[in-house]
């Protein structure tokens, strides 16, 4: 086959492939350019999920009539003017491919005023197609109507999340901006209902406060960290969040450079080790962390949608941002890093008897017990198999005496025929999750009404998740009632909940559905029974009373599946009697 040039069509079609993915790329684009231009207030209005028609109007400088043409151009821009311009970009946009991309596969309008003009110029751009400027009326600022997007690459509509998903992420976007510029009013309607209002605010923790709600700023402290160690001025402030407040996603975590925001990967990974144990096992903070840096060091050229930068000095920026970190949570008494206990470590006075407290932590008691002769045992031992199921029963030896915990985590057990290391956290884990699962399946339509209703606070895009899959969300049980900024209210929960598991017990349904649209309930009820058993469970560093291992030992056994985790992780480990002799080389018995 012969090379031929592809035509200028076919050449921003694959440009907006990259550029363009969904709607949620067409807004992000469209405001980016309404930020460059001084924009006191966005307003962003979609239809279907911006399929129908996406517009986005501004109050900014405008474009003028000999501009207009080249906006719709490929590779046309006013904000860099030669290679060394794209190491120090200080705009939201750059590359001038964005409306073109937007062009070439929808049908577009620009309305415009330039700033000190007398009048508004229109131009439409289809496909490989622009017409000349004509004047309209239009007061000031920019009006971009994008109408029948993908009309002409209609498979890329296959390829399109959820509604639900996509206005989530618009949502989510118009946050992270809202956020990023709190001098800027941000309105967004999608389909007749406003989904977002943040009028112009005087400060960031305004801003914050707007989006969030005052409870939620309540429990977050503000920082500051300027490096002097280097020449690069580094500047790193925002907020976080205290020990009181977590939660099952990172939703509230967001990163800004230059107050562009960017997706900063080592951040997960920096937030858990400055926050330590303070953070509980699959948790996240709330983070609000801005960088503030020469735009000669970074490079924003690096993703289509520059959803990512790349640091010139990637090692000395994550050591300035755990740092500044590290002192945020320390410089605050509702979050202090001197203060950190190991969960379920008590008596232990003497701060400074490492030796003494590494192995007080080690063997939790001293003599053998015999879980037979517990005062009032729940599970007497030794115990007897009851799950029919059990491939190997005949071949199972169960512990008779506990003898001590090890490392924090390990119940050591024996019986006359070897010994046992049993995993306190996946074994409650595994009898957590039968009970669960089996109380889901027999009370699918259950549920009991609150004397009391509980209040949640939910994001914006927590709240459009929820109200999405409303459906889904009753038949578990669920009544719910909006609540205004702060969140929602139950009124109702399935009866398999306990008191005080009403707010976990939304928030893990949330997790469930954000992370599939399509999800069948059985699947969904498995979902459920995880999430609710590995938090319930018992954790590493937490002690229990002999009563308590009995009785996890006792239950465990009973399980139909004993021997794993509903995640795969073992629950027992045994070491036969032969198996011992043969360690030592001793005849076998």
């Amino acid at each position: 086959m012969a090379i031929h040039k592809l035509t200028d069509l076919i050449i921003a079609q694959i440009a907006a492939g990259e550029v363009i993915e969904s709607p949620v790329a067409v807004v992000k684009e469209l405001i980016e350019n309404s930020i460059d231009a001084g924009s006191k207030k966005i307003e962003i209005y979609l239809r279907d999920m911006g399929m129908t028609s996406l517009q986005v109007r501004d109050d900014g400088k405008g474009i003028g009539h000999d501009d207009l043409p080249l906006a719709l151009e490929s590779f046309a821009t006013s904000k860099i003017n030669s290679s060394d311009d794209l190491f120090e970009i200080n705009s939201m946009g750059f590359r001038g491919e964005a409306l073109s991309s937007i062009r070439s596969v929808s049908k577009v309008t620009i309305e415009s005023k330039l700033e000190g003009s007398d009048r508004a110029w229109k131009i439409y751009g289809e496909g490989d197609f622009i017409s000349k400027p004509e004047s309209c009326a239009l007061p000031s600022g920019t009006r971009i109507l994008v109408e029948n997007l993908f009309f002409n690459v209609p498979i890329r509509k296959k390829f399109l999340h959820s509604d639900v998903k996509i206005k989530q992420s618009i949502i989510e976007l118009l946050i992270s901006y809202a956020i990023s510029y709190p001098e800027t009013g941000f309105v967004c309607t999608i389909d007749d209902d406003q989904v977002l209002n943040s009028p112009p605010s005087e400060s960031l923790y305004e801003r914050l406060e707007q989006i969030y709600s005052n409870s939620f700023m309540k429990s977050m402290t503000p920082f500051y960290f300027k490096d002097h160690e280097n020449d690069t001025n580094i500047k790193i402030e925002g907020y976080l969040s205290g020990s009181g407040f977590y939660h099952s996603r990172s939703i509230f975590i967001k990163f800004f450079v230059n107050r562009r925001p960017v997706i900063y990967l080592p951040l997960i990974k920096l937030l858990k080790k400055a926050y330590g144990e303070l953070l509980p096992p699959g948790k996240f903070p709330a983070a609000f962390i801005f960088v503030e840096i020469d735009p000669s060091v970074i490079d924003v050229n690096v993703h289509p949608q520059k959803k990512e930068i790349r640091f010139k000095d990637d090692a000395h920026i994550s050591d300035a941002v755990y740092k500044s970190i590290l002192r945020g949570i320390e410089n605050k008494g509702s979050v202090n890093i001197s203060h950190k206990l190991r969960f379920g470590i008590k008596n232990i006075t003497n701060r400074d008897s490492n030796l003494e407290k590494s192995y007080n932590q080690s063997l939790e008691f001293d003599t053998p017990i015999y879980v037979s002769e517990i005062n009032k045992p729940v599970i007497e031992v030794p115990l007897q198999l009851k799950s029919e199921g059990l491939k190997y029963k005949s071949k199972i030896n169960q512990p008779e005496m506990i003898h001590s915990r090890l490392f924090d985590t390990f119940i050591l057990a024996s019986s006359r025929e070897g010994v046992f290391l049993i995993d306190q956290h996946t074994a409650h884990e595994r009898i957590q999750y039968e009970m669960y699962l089996k109380k889901i399946r027999q009370n699918e339509a259950s549920k009991q009404t609150l004397l009391s209703s509980v209040v949640v606070e939910l994001s914006p895009s927590e709240k459009i998740l929820l109200n999405g899959n409303f459906k889904v969300i009753n038949d578990f049980g669920f009544d719910i009632e909006d609540f205004g900024p702060a969140g929602i209210k139950i009124t109702s929960v399935p009866s398999y909940l306990a008191r005080g598991q009403e707010s976990e017990g939304i928030r893990v349904l949330l997790n469930i559905l954000s992370g599939d649209a399509g999800i069948n309930q059985e699947i969904m009820f498995d979902h459920m029974a995880k999430s609710l058993s590995c938090r319930s469970a018992i954790k590493k560093g937490e002690q229990a009373s002999l009563e308590d291992y009995s009785e996890i030992i006792g239950k465990l056994y009973e399980c139909e599946h004993p021997f794993r985790c509903p995640h795969g992780r073992p629950t027992v480990i045994h070491l036969s009697k032969n198996d011992i002799l043969g360690f030592f080389n001793r005849p076998t018995v």
